[in-house]
């Protein structure tokens, strides 16, 4: 490849340059990115120093701040609108405010003189907060339903998935039935990457343009609401009443424009049923293929045992078979020229051996003479030996010879079946090759699916931020508007009382049997508090005065106590001890306080 590219190779380049400028966008994005978050291959020795791992870790946070600014970044420039959409937008919801304002002042007025607005107002506001909950989870849970179906129907496919492994692992799976299996599989995928999907994509498309206008557009009263309904209804039934007018024409004309369609329909409804025939005959066909072969695979697997050979298994016998086969000729050429030469020397020997009467003391002679002594006789057994593996060989080679016939029967028969699959394992090439194709096209249209729908869920994040906010604000207002609502009323009852005053002043009225009016009532709380104080600061005097007095009295009052607690305890002894010489007869005496009227006095019991 760098070889292509240093040379300027088309092969290489063109596809390279296709795929950059089919990316560039992303992969100028993707270049500016790479400038601020290239990660940095530090030793691990150099991370021990505090400083250095110090500021490594601020380059990371660095760096993650850099990817949020950029995320924000983004999401602000595919969010942004149009200078005169947004003033468009800023007068719209100023005049809705001022709607609003005035809405507000005009059921303030209303509600004024209106007894149990209150209430009324706090039932109405749980209410809606209770309508607004029940929403919401009525739609968390159509968003986990639709989750949760999701989920089983992943779980379904994936089970017979799981099923469809273990029961092609637990049967031996010939390959016409994996290719079987395979082309439905592809067939299933077309029909997914061809129609399904497609249509899929298209629908939410038209969904997002929806949306997409629905955001640009200003929002309707509901009056404009209500008018759209009846105007909808009104042209429906005039459609309906034009339709039937039409039908009623043509039935009374006898002018049938559609009668045109009508045949062009069952002529393409005939063809459909023909090709469906064709693929039905076609499939037939087809598993009567697959019926032979497998006839023909047991009748092999009888022929060869149970475990017959596999395709590959057979490809490696065949290749050792013809390997054997060529030595087996290379051997055989070379015996027969053995056999040849045998032949010549046999007949030097007899005209030897006819010259010379002794040849065999002579020959021992020469073996002796040269050091060799019984090598003829080793001769005439390695020439028995030869005869031997030569009758041998006669017999594997009439025995290779049956294998080299069966396995060209066999060969003709796999060239026969190949000759049958190749229209259907080329037809399989072009599928292969089309599903890729459509796998890619719907890779490309799942990542552009799935950019869309991180946007929209982006946006729809950011609008429910934005009615979080909206609400709260409302939230906000509503409670300030109960705080006004509860001050003015305590303005108004303040006013009234003014009111009141005013005219119990202008002897216009009473406000009790003993007082004309607030001031007289204050004026006498004011006169009575005074009065009140004043004995207190009188009570409080005395108390001053006599501090000193009552309590060196209570003093002595204390000391007495204890000193009489003294003398009952020693009298207490006393009589205990005297008891105990007049059997413990004796008496005893206690001291009690009690309290009369105020007075704490001490008396004395026997």
């Amino acid at each position: 490849m760098r070889q292509g590219i240093a040379s300027g190779d088309r092969t290489v380049m063109y596809p390279m340059m296709h795929w950059v400028l089919f990316r560039f966008p992303q992969l100028q994005k993707r270049a500016y990115l790479a400038r601020f978050l290239m990660n940095l291959d530090i030793p691990q020795e150099y991370m021990q120093d505090d400083t250095m791992q110090h500021t490594y870790s601020h380059y990371k946070e660095i760096q993650m701040q850099f990817k949020e600014t950029h995320k924000k970044c983004d999401s602000l420039r595919s969010n942004q609108l149009a200078p005169t959409e947004l003033k468009k937008e800023i007068t719209q919801l100023e005049e809705e405010r001022a709607q609003l304002v005035e809405k507000i002042s005009t059921l303030k007025r209303r509600t004024n003189s209106a007894d149990g607005f209150d209430e009324l107002l706090e039932v109405t506001s749980a209410l809606r907060k209770a309508q607004e909950d029940e929403s919401k989870l009525v739609e968390r849970e159509r968003e986990q339903g639709a989750q949760l179906q999701h989920a089983e129907r992943m779980y379904s496919e994936q089970k017979k998935r799981l099923d469809e492994v273990k029961s092609s692992q637990e049967a031996d799976v010939t390959a016409e039935e994996l290719l079987a299996k395979l082309k439905e599989e592809v067939q299933h995928h077309v029909h997914l990457v061809e129609r399904k999907l497609p249509f899929d994509i298209q629908q939410k498309k038209e969904k997002l343009k929806q949306l997409q206008a629905q955001c640009t557009e200003t929002p309707r009263t509901e009056a404009e609401v209500v008018e759209a309904e009846q105007q909808s209804k009104q042209m429906q039934q005039q459609i309906h009443e034009m339709q039937q007018e039409i039908e009623e024409a043509q039935r009374n004309g006898g002018d049938d424009k559609l009668a045109i369609y009508r045949t062009h329909a069952q002529g393409v409804a005939k063809k459909l049923a023909a090709k469906e025939e064709e693929i039905e005959a076609a499939q037939e066909q087809r598993e009567k293929v697959l019926r032979e072969v497998h006839e023909k695979e047991e009748l092999v697997a009888q022929l060869s045992g149970p475990k017959y050979m596999k395709k590959e298994e057979f490809k490696k016998y065949a290749v050792q078979l013809r390997e054997k086969t060529n030595a087996y000729k290379r051997m055989r050429a070379e015996l027969a020229e053995l056999r040849t030469e045998t032949v010549v020397l046999n007949r030097t020997e007899t005209i030897l051996r006819s010259r010379d009467a002794n040849l065999q003391d002579f020959i021992q002679k020469q073996e002796q003479k040269a050091g060799v002594e019984g090598f003829t006789e080793t001769v005439k057994q390695l020439e028995q030996v030869s005869e031997q593996t030569a009758t041998l060989n006669e017999t594997k080679g009439k025995t290779l010879e049956e294998i080299s016939k069966i396995v060209t029967d066999i060969n003709q028969a796999l060239k026969e079946r190949k000759n049958k699959l190749a229209p259907q394992i080329k037809e399989l090439r072009a599928v292969r090759q089309r599903y890729q194709e459509l796998e890619q096209e719907y890779l490309e249209k799942k990542a552009v699916y799935e950019n869309t729908a991180v946007g929209l869920e982006t946006e729809r994040i950011k609008l429910e931020q934005e009615c979080s906010a909206h609400q709260e604000d409302c939230l906000r207002e509503e409670s300030r508007y109960h705080y006004l609502h509860c001050l003015l009323g305590i303005a108004d009852a303040h006013y009234e009382r003014v009111q009141q005053e005013m005219k119990f002043e202008k002897n216009e009225g009473r406000l009790l049997r003993d007082f004309r009016c607030y001031k007289d009532l204050y004026q006498e709380k004011l006169e009575r508090q005074e009065r009140l104080s004043k004995e207190l600061r009188k009570q409080k005097k005395a108390i001053t005065e006599n501090e000193g007095g009552n309590l060196e009295q209570r003093q002595m009052f204390t000391d007495l106590r204890k000193l009489l607690n003294c003398k009952l305890q020693c009298l207490n002894t006393a009589s205990l001890n005297a008891s105990g010489n007049n059997n413990g007869m004796g008496s005893t005496k206690t001291f009690e306080s009690v309290d009369f009227g105020g007075a704490n006095v001490m008396t004395l019991d026997n």
